[in-house]
């Protein structure tokens, strides 16, 4: 389902019923209802598939990246990845959930949630950048600084995804997005194996996390038809979200994450690769 070009006098995007499911409902043909039930547990079990897919790649990744890296390697880019988590958790905040419980979103909405998508993005990428130095001599790694940097880059990619790409969750239509990140995740373990073959070093699971930020921005546009433009018009209405979320997130993050900031203090990257693997 493409995302609706027609408004209402209002400048309505995607008119109907508050659920998802009433507007599935609502767009099917007298006396299609089950058929439109039948497509939704389609989408259903396509989401589920493709789900295991992702995770099916992230197992074969390990398994043939963990012959050609060594754990010194994996330690490095472990210890890199659990502090841009901890910056990460503050682009928390519930964007898309806020975008969803708006029955009828007009586009100043979603010019808006984007706008402040790239601000935030934006925002922690010169954070981690300031950080990655302390974070080399805290740990006593060298090679941080410049992981680090390098890696914040994806901040930058990440802040330009499409917000149109919402659209696919309020119609329930979980395979469309799913298939886009599974495009991502495999072009980065394609970029990560060939980088890897030629440097046997860390810096191809930087190249391969790189490049799968890049192809999930690219594919975003690929994927929906929605352009976005500069805005705060909706900023109010859109941060007027209770901080629950982000609390979860947070707290969810750190439990992810602390063992390797811990063994990465009083350990090595070598025990910590280890570990990661």
């Amino acid at each position: 389902m493409r995302f609706q070009r027609t408004r209402s006098p209002e400048g309505t995007l995607n008119p109907g019923r508050g659920s998802s499911l009433d507007r599935v409902c609502d767009e099917a043909p007298p006396g299609g209802l089950a058929r439109s039930k039948a497509r939704l547990y389609r989408s259903a079990m396509m989401a589920v598939t493709l789900q295991w897919s992702l995770r099916l790649i992230g197992l074969l990744s390990v398994y043939v990246l963990a012959r050609l890296l060594s754990p010194d390697d994996f330690g490095v880019i472990g210890l890199a990845m659990a502090t841009i988590a901890l910056v990460e958790v503050f682009s928390f905040i519930g964007l898309r959930q806020a975008l969803l419980r708006i029955a009828q979103p007009v586009r100043a909405h979603l010019d808006t949630a984007w706008t402040i998508q790239l601000l935030l993005f934006g925002t922690l990428g010169a954070v981690l950048v300031a950080v990655a130095p302390l974070a080399a001599r805290l740990y006593d790694e060298p090679a941080l600084e410049a992981v680090i940097t390098v890696l914040a880059t994806r901040f930058l990619f990440l802040g330009l995804v499409n917000i149109g790409i919402v659209d696919f969750d309020r119609h329930l239509q979980f395979g469309r997005d799913l298939r886009m990140r599974l495009g991502a995740r495999l072009t980065g373990f394609a970029a990560t194996l060939t980088a890897a073959v030629l440097l046997h070093s860390y810096w191809a699971l930087v190249i391969g996390l790189v490049l799968q930020s890049a192809f999930l921005t690219a594919a975003s546009y690929a994927a929906h038809p929605y352009r976005p433009r500069l805005s705060l018009a909706r900023r109010g209405e859109l941060l007027n979200v209770s901080g629950w979320m982000f609390l979860n997130s947070a707290a969810q993050m750190f439990h992810d994450q602390v063992e390797r900031l811990l063994i990465g203090r009083v350990g090595t990257m070598h025990q910590l690769g280890l570990y990661s693997v």
